[in-house]
């Protein structure tokens, strides 16, 4: 694996804070994102399935990336998650995205 060298640093940095304000910029003010007095509503729903679904597989490829294991649990504790149960919990964020 590389490792990333001080020359990058800044060049990466700033390129990060560009994109966190622009992305910052974008981002409508609180009082947009009242929720409709009604309740919930279908497209609601499922925009909260997709950023979970998304969220899941950012923490899935962490989770490769970093190529954790059930034996990497040092302090004896038994709330290890495996690959397995993130790729369930994928599997069913998928099933209710496509059913909803």
């Amino acid at each position: 694996m590389a490792i990333m060298t001080d020359s990058y640093s800044p060049e990466l940095l700033s390129s990060l804070t560009e994109s966190l304000e622009l992305a910052t910029n974008c981002v409508p003010s609180i009082e947009a994102l009242q929720p409709p007095s009604d309740g919930l509503s279908l497209f609601d729903v499922k925009n909260e399935l997709l950023l979970s679904y998304v969220q899941n597989l950012v923490f899935l490829i962490l989770f490769k990336l970093r190529n954790y294991t059930s034996s990497d649990n040092e302090d004896g504790s038994d709330t290890q998650i495996s690959h397995d149960d993130i790729v369930k919990n994928l599997v069913s964020l998928r099933l209710y995205l496509e059913k909803g």
